[in-house]
This record gives structure tokens, C-alpha cells and sequence, in this order.
């Protein structure tokens, strides 16, 4: 009798230890973090659809965006599931990456959420959050050049055929150092002091 209430007590002990886990995987299931496996690859997705490099910067800032705005919603709104709006931020992020893309604005991240969530009509454009530079090489061929940005080598993503604006980054806002190096040339570095409002384009002749 006594080793069965000792096995017992045992057993709740474990549990007892285990509680604050269980807990804790509760509120991961019922709070996803979107900045995630899902926000890399939409991230990633969205970068070979547009041929626009995401640099390692902008997917940091992007991933807390993005969990920000599921916070921003699920206040707004309690009786919307957590889990539903982290279900719906990938997406909703790819959508705003497209839309700021093509016209260098878009609603933000948690009214386009709140939009998706709730079928509402439209939303105020506002700049966006990840402006785009775009780097001219000159001449763009042999393939032989190194591009970075913040010290980040790039140089991986140069596409066989010269692209018609340059080489396209979205970056975060701020100072940005644009590096590009090429084999017996003098190395061509621009810094940018980028903002939501501003035209960044940098040319290498080299």
C-alpha cells in the first residue's frame, strides 16, 4: 500500500514540475510566433516572385512587424482567436510587401490584419515601413562583382541578365553602407541615410 502511494505521489510531483511547461506550450499554441519558419518563407517567396533581396535587417524588423501587429489586433478584437489572426500574418505581410513594392506605400501591417480578419472595405495607404534601394552596376557583366550592404554579402542573389533598375533591396530605415567589389578595380562604397520618403539609387562604375 505504501509503495503504491509512494509511486503515486511520484506521479504528482512530475506533474507538478511539468506544470509550468505545459502552461507555457498553452500559450504557444494559443499565441503563435509569426516571426518564424511561416514569415521566412513567405519572406522568402515573396523575394523570387519580385527578384527584390529582403536583407537580414529588414526580415528582423519584419518578423517583430508582424508580431506586433497580431498584438495590435488581438486587443482591438478579443473575441478573435490568436491563433486565427497568426494564421492570417503571413499572408498578410506578403500583401503588404507586394503593395508597397509597386507603389512605395501601403496600409499598415495591422490595419491590412484587422482588414483580413474582419473582410472590411478599404484602408488609408501610408509609406512604407522597408523602403527599397537599388544598386547599378556598371558594367554589369563579367559576373565577378561582390555586393554588400551593411557588411552583409549579397553577392549570391546576382542574376545572370542586368536588371532594368539595379539590383533591388528592401532595407530598413537609416544609414545603409552599399559595398560592391570587383577584381582589380577600385571598390565603389556609397552611404545612404535612408527614410520612408526617399529615392535611393546608387551607381558603381567599375
Amino acid at each position: 500500500m505504501s509503495k503504491g502511494r509512494s509511486m503515486i505521489t511520484s506521479l504528482l510531483r512530475g506533474l507538478a514540475s511539468a506544470l509550468p511547461f505545459l502552461v507555457l506550450a498553452v500559450n504557444c499554441v494559443a499565441q503563435p510566433d509569426s516571426s518564424g519558419t511561416n514569415i521566412s518563407s513567405v519572406v522568402n517567396e515573396w523575394s523570387e516572385q519580385s527578384g527584390v533581396i529582403v536583407t537580414k535587417e529588414a526580415r528582423l524588423a519584419m518578423a517583430t512587424a508582424v508580431n506586433e501587429a497580431i498584438t495590435t489586433v488581438s486587443q482591438r478584437h478579443p473575441a478573435l482567436a490568436p491563433a486565427r489572426i497568426g494564421e492570417a500574418a503571413p499572408e498578410t505581410l506578403h500583401d503588404y510587401l507586394s503593395r508597397s513594392q509597386s507603389t512605395g506605400r501601403s496600409p499598415s501591417l495591422s490595419s491590412l490584419l484587422e482588414q483580413k480578419m474582419l473582410l472590411t472595405g478599404q484602408v488609408v495607404p501610408r509609406l512604407t515601413l522597408w523602403p527599397t534601394i537599388a544598386v547599378q552596376i556598371i558594367p554589369y557583366t563579367p559576373l565577378d562583382f561582390s555586393i554588400f550592404i551593411n557588411g552583409t554579402d549579397y553577392s549570391a542573389a546576382r542574376m545572370t541578365s542586368p536588371p532594368a533598375n539595379g539590383i533591388q533591396f528592401r532595407v530598413v530605415v537609416g544609414q545603409i553602407v552599399v559595398r560592391v567589389l570587383r577584381p582589380g578595380k577600385m571598390p565603389c562604397e556609397k552611404t545612404l541615410d535612408v527614410t520612408e520618403a526617399s529615392t535611393n539609387q546608387v551607381v558603381c562604375r567599375l
